[in-house]
């Protein structure tokens, strides 16, 4: 058993009546290490950092020589977090300062922890800071891409001290987040105090990472990932470079408003904009650099989320402390302050409609602005901080940018209740030419009417629905477009866009509407007796598996049209291992409700149980009475 720390504390001698919280806990951690009470002097440096913490402090360089010193099993947090907080002091933190020990941080059960993801992102902020712009960019480009690819690692220790006396326990826990520096609030402490039977007094700490998965762990995934996403952008535009940087802030919107999928698994909030509290400031920034990159709808969608960021109490201190300091991955950049400036004007704005703001924000000037301000008022409007849209001033500069006149135009038209077709392409035409690839299929997806088509809108439709640095959810919106105004004819082209769109849509977190395409899908083969488009769609490898853990009554929808597509084709019915495995699963135990039915139905329609002719017909009624039962 460990020594009991209140038994020990008092063979400590007294504290300095000059000393501070953390030199406090310096000296008992000194002093327990001295009498070898390893564990006593770790809880005295953890308890060091509470300290720091209620000063707004870093750890004391004491603290942090003392834990290095002695070897302590948490000098690796000490170094880590003394090293992050140069940068509200403007110094970009150095990630080779700790990162080995980091690295080499085991718990009790001698698990270490994959910290590649976190430091990547503070070593490019190192080397952005420091002139090697194209290597951060690059970097942040990478983590981002592996994480959709494989998920974000934002590993969690927590240190646990359990104090037990001859009848009570009492307990003292600290988390310490690798993503200092990116989250905020990234430690933590808990206390407790219990009962206990009679026993002997002890005292121990113990180490334990946050299992991956948990929904801590998938919370600190998320907002590290809109927060390297923001930063990505930031400084993406910073270089300008516009194209990665509305690629790069088009990933913090979408994970702010729908969710995330990161590697195989689906994060999902009912407040996904929560995720972004930790990059506020880094939005805004974003904000303010896309508007005056001349993408009006990018920075109305940043503003958006920012407004809805922002406390409801907050007063005009809190707005201006947002961005001071500056948020860790910029405090070092040199000559932002005019940026800075910038943003907090616009930032003033947003917040000018909260309850507790009481600053006076002149507006007027974006009621008729010129060329190189209007993407900013238009952005303005998109996130209802204006009360009515900005009309592009007609004399002096705005033959010099015929995009946004060309979008001035149309919106204005719209304005007075005029929708105008050939306005309409014109603007997204323009927009799409000129590599405003977020605006156009923002405007597309967004202000199209509904029945507007023509070769014009399909062609922009297609072409965005496929460009990379969309996204998922809005190459799904403009697929829907398409795949709406031409489904008709259900041609080759059609068909790939459906596909397409299938694909888009499996991959994002909510596999609802991916179902819904599904069922559309099937219904348009049902209507064109498109046997082959239908087995085209059921017979992709992760047809019924993708919703296995996610929907049982939606995998068994997708087993029935497989079932149904097979004996349409004239193929026997699916017999490979995985399918045999899923229909098992779904099908095994007698299910009950819907699943039942379903069941019953991918039964009946098995290779054998019927002649052929009457096996289709009766896949052709199953899949009728499908739709009938998904349309209500």
């Amino acid at each position: 058993a460990g020594a009991a720390l209140l038994d020990a504390l008092a063979s400590v001698p007294a504290a300095r009546a000059d000393a501070d919280l953390r030199g406090l806990f310096v000296g008992y951690a000194r002093a327990f290490s001295a009498l070898g009470m390893r564990d006593q002097a770790d809880l005295g440096l953890l308890t060091s950092l509470l300290g720091a913490a209620v000063l707004g402090a870093p750890p004391s360089p004491e603290a942090v020589a003392l834990a290095n010193e002695r070897g302590s099993r948490v000098a690796w947090a000490l170094s880590y977090l003394s090293e992050i907080a140069k940068a509200r002091r403007g110094i970009a933190p150095e990630p080779s300062a700790y990162a080995d020990a980091m690295r080499k941080a085991s718990d009790d059960a001698c698990q270490t922890a994959d910290a590649g993801d976190v430091l990547a992102i503070v070593g490019a902020a190192r080397d952005f800071a420091g002139g090697r712009r194209a290597e951060a960019r690059d970097a942040l480009d990478r983590v981002l891409s592996d994480a959709d690819a494989r998920g974000l690692r934002v590993p969690r220790m927590t240190y646990r001290y359990e104090e037990k006396t001859a009848t009570r326990v009492f307990s003292l826990s600290f988390d310490v987040s690798y993503g200092a520096g990116i989250l905020e609030g990234s430690t933590g402490f808990q206390l407790g105090l219990g009962l206990r039977t009679r026993g002997e007094p002890e005292g121990a700490l113990t180490a334990a990472l946050a299992p991956e998965g948990s929904p801590r762990s998938d919370e600190d995934a998320a907002r590290a990932y809109v927060s390297a996403a923001a930063l990505a952008a930031a400084y993406h535009f910073l270089d300008g470079d516009a194209d990665r940087g509305a690629a790069a802030a088009r990933r913090a919107i979408a994970a702010l408003s729908f969710g995330l999928r990161l590697g195989p698994r689906a994060l999902r909030s009912d407040q996904p904009l929560a995720w972004g509290k930790d990059a506020r400031a880094l939005l805004a920034i974003d904000a303010q650099l896309a508007a005056e990159a001349g993408h009006p709808f990018l920075a109305g969608d940043l503003w958006t989320l920012v407004r809805g960021l922002l406390p409801p109490d907050a007063d005009d201190a809190a707005v201006a402390a947002l961005l001071d300091p500056l948020p860790a991955g910029l405090a070092a950049v040199p000559g932002l302050d005019p940026l800075v400036a910038r943003t907090a004007r616009s930032l003033a704005a947003v917040a000018g409609p909260l309850a507790c703001t009481e600053a006076r924000v002149e507006l007027g000037g974006h009621e008729e602005p010129a060329c190189d301000a209007y993407p900013l008022a238009l952005s303005l409007r998109i996130a209802d901080v204006l009360g009515k849209l900005p009309h592009l001033r007609r004399a002096g500069s705005a033959a010099a940018c015929p995009v946004l006149r060309s979008l001035d135009g149309f919106l204005t038209a719209a304005e007075r209740g005029t929708y105008d077709p050939d306005a309409f392409t014109a603007a997204v035409e323009a927009l799409r030419r000129s590599g405003r690839l977020y605006d156009a299929g923002v405007m597309l997806a967004r202000q199209r009417r509904e029945g507007h088509c023509g070769p014009l809108v399909l062609e922009a439709a297609r072409a965005l629905g496929r460009a990379p640095s969309l996204g998922p959810a809005l190459r799904a919106d403009l697929l829907s477009v398409a795949v709406r105004c031409a489904a008709a004819a259900l041609d080759g082209s059609v068909v790939d866009d459906v596909m397409a769109l299938d694909g888009e849509t499996r991959v994002l977190p909510d596999l609802g509407r991916n179902l819904k395409v599904v069922l559309f899908a099937t219904e348009l083969a049902v209507r064109a007796q498109r046997w082959d488009v239908l087995a085209r769609l059921a017979r992709q490898p992760d047809f019924v598996a993708r919703w296995l853990g996610e929907s049982d009554d939606a995998a068994a929808t997708a087993l029935l049209i497989e079932a149904a597509a097979a004996a349409l084709a004239g193929d026997p019915a699916p017999r490979d291992a995985r399918v045999h495995g899923a229909h098992e699963r779904l099908c095994g135990q007698p299910p009950s409700g819907d699943r039942a039915a379903l069941c019953a139905e991918v039964q009946r329609l098995r290779a054998g149980a019927l002649p052929e002719a009457q096996r289709r017909q009766r896949a052709k009624e199953a899949l009728e009475r499908l739709l009938a039962a998904a349309r209500g």
